[in-house]
């Protein structure tokens, strides 16, 4: 009997590439998103420390540059949260597009080994044939 070939064997490998893709693009997506998050944490300490200091003696233009200060660190922690905010919908895009490509590869190891052992139990199926029949072919010769 011929060797087991799985006849969609290119569908399965076009699936794992696929997959591997989406699993790279996943990574850097978290990654970006990790990153926008950093940002986001750091321009509110900045914010947090600058709105908790206090000057000995302030004079006017201390003032307005403190609260230009904190008006720009409002600002900028605006866009942080926006920009995370885009991150982590791209990210969980992301992960959608690696969870159904996962899916689809699954699916194809699933029939590749249903496949596989259909091919061992008419492998199996077949030998037991071929042995009852030498046994039977045994049994008539020495009867007869």
């Amino acid at each position: 009997m011929k060797r087991f070939s799985f006849r969609l064997e290119p569908v399965l490998k076009q699936r794992e590439m696929k997959e591997e893709n989406a699993v790279m693009a996943f990574a850097a997506a978290q990654q970006e998103y990790f990153k926008q998050v950093q940002l986001l944490n750091e321009v509110a300490a900045n914010l947090e420390r600058a709105t908790g200091e206090v000057f000995d003696n302030p004079d006017a233009c201390e003032i307005i540059s403190k609260a230009l200060y904190i008006d720009y660190l409002n600002k900028r922690l605006h866009q942080c949260k926006f920009a995370a905010a885009k991150a982590s919908h791209r990210m969980e895009e992301k992960r959608t597009l690696m969870i159904d490509a996962r899916k689809d590869r699954m699916v194809m190891d699933r029939l590749k080994q249903n496949q596989f052992t259909a091919y061992m139990d008419s492998l199996s199926s077949a030998e037991q044939k071929a042995l009852d029949e030498m046994g039977t072919v045994r049994y008539t010769r020495r009867r007869g």
